[in-house]
């Protein structure tokens, strides 16, 4: 290679100063630490001065070369195998492709996967009472709902949370499911976000269900679990069950907790799933206060 003094000495003067143009300006200015200062230093550096580099990304990228070399990388075999591949992919592998990124895609690092230190199971003890009383739900937070169905649509709305009411205080109350009942506005019809203004809260949700009511082009509707909050969604979206009548007459099974994902002030805080898992793992860490 050129850092080889007898390689290098086969190149002109013209085609020394060709290749050491193409080095980072950090690299150009190449000195030899054994160099008498009373000198001028030489017209074309001598491959021992290159032992100076500087530049990380050019040895890197130099020790890169060397290896696609060796694996022949620039054979023209190689390389006609590789312009194979980026047409099969732009092309007939597209499809496949794209849609596996998309299945698998993240909006946050972790978001899909179901990796927890302690009881999992135990978090399904904690409430919506609970995680509201505790302030890991708050008013203004933005409840985001995604869920895809087999065969059918995606959904997807951003909901607001208002805030919770919440019955007397005590052990006996956190178990009921109707000592929270929590407000949330969603968009209307088939829309993602929301476009109206909140202009109140309608208080008579009865026992285990849940309320709406249209604001403007909103609707604002209380619940007692996520569960019916999704539901409600799914019923006023629509599309999954105009997507196949005869499939989707009951909505498949999920957990709702794992399709509501929360951001507070522009900071994505994960699913509910997993903030009501990280609530309790620091509860429990904390002797369960």
């Amino acid at each position: 290679m050129i850092f080889n003094e007898n390689t290098w000495g086969l190149f002109s003067d013209e085609e020394k100063n060709e290749l050491l143009s193409l080095l980072h300006p950090i690299d150009s200015e190449i000195t030899d630490p054994d160099h008498d200062p009373a000198n001028p230093p030489p017209r074309i550096p001598t491959p021992i001065l290159f032992q100076n580099l500087n530049n990380d990304a050019f040895r890197t990228a130099f020790a890169e070369l060397q290896d696609d070399l060796a694996t022949g990388s620039y054979e023209p075999s190689y390389i006609k195998k590789a312009e194979e591949a980026l047409q099969a992919r732009l092309g007939p592998l597209a499809d496949k492709v794209d849609d596996m990124k998309n299945k698998d895609f993240e909006e946050y690092w972790g978001q899909k996967q179901a990796v927890f230190f302690g009881d999992a199971g135990g978090a399904t003890n904690i409430t919506p009472y609970e995680l509201c009383q505790r302030k890991v739900f708050r008013a203004g937070d933005q409840f985001e709902y995604k869920r895809t169905f087999q065969g059918g649509p995606t959904v997807e709305k951003v909901c607001e949370f208002d805030g919770a009411e919440l019955l007397e205080d005590g052990a006996t109350a956190r178990k009921k499911k109707d000592a929270c009942t929590m407000t949330f506005r969603y968009p209307a019809g088939t829309r993602k976000f929301l476009v109206g203004q909140h202009e109140g809260d309608d208080k008579d949700a009865g026992e285990g269900s849940s309320k709406s009511t249209t604001v403007g082009r909103d609707i604002t509707i209380q619940v007692n679990t996520l569960a019916q909050l999704e539901f409600a969604i799914l019923d006023e979206d629509g599309t999954v069950k105009a997507s196949d009548p005869v499939k989707f007459k009951k909505y498949p099974s999920a957990n709702a907790w794992k399709v509501f994902t929360v951001r507070r002030k522009d900071e994505n805080l994960g699913s509910t799933f997993m903030m009501r898992q990280n609530y309790y793992e620091k509860t429990m860490a904390s002797g369960g206060q």
